[in-house]
């Protein structure tokens, strides 16, 4: 007897953008936060952790599930699974308090990779 055994494969595309920039001091920006599970094996406990710079400071998360600030560092609680061609968003509000060049980053982390995956996008405050 012969068996075959068919396995998906993780792979997936992280995405994250600045809904506005320029942004002024002492106003609120928004990074929108995609993860599309384009593999064929469902991603498990999906979580995200993101940095912010000094010149930022955090105000909220929503989104596929919660996140909570510890200083500059902001990580959601994981999302237990994420099947293939899904989707997961999440909402991250921040205020500038300074003016600058600054790098918002994200990264993702899941039980299917041992290593994150890096996303940063630049935003200029004044």
């Amino acid at each position: 007897m012969v068996r075959t055994r068919v396995s998906g494969i993780p792979a997936v595309l992280f995405e994250v953008i600045d809904l506005e920039d320029p942004i002024e001091v002492g106003h609120q920006d928004t990074y929108e936060l995609r993860v599309i599970n384009q593999g064929s094996t469902t991603l498990t406990n999906v979580k995200i952790v993101c940095t912010l710079e000094p010149s930022q400071q955090f105000v909220s998360c929503v989104g596929a599930t919660n996140g909570q600030a510890q200083g500059n560092t902001i990580v959601t609680d994981p999302l237990a699974t994420l099947s293939p061609k899904d989707t997961a968003k999440w909402q991250i509000v921040v205020k500038s308090i300074a003016s600058g060049d600054v790098r918002f980053t994200a990264e993702l982390g899941s039980d299917q990779f041992q290593r994150p995956i890096k996303e940063t996008e630049a935003t200029r405050q004044y």
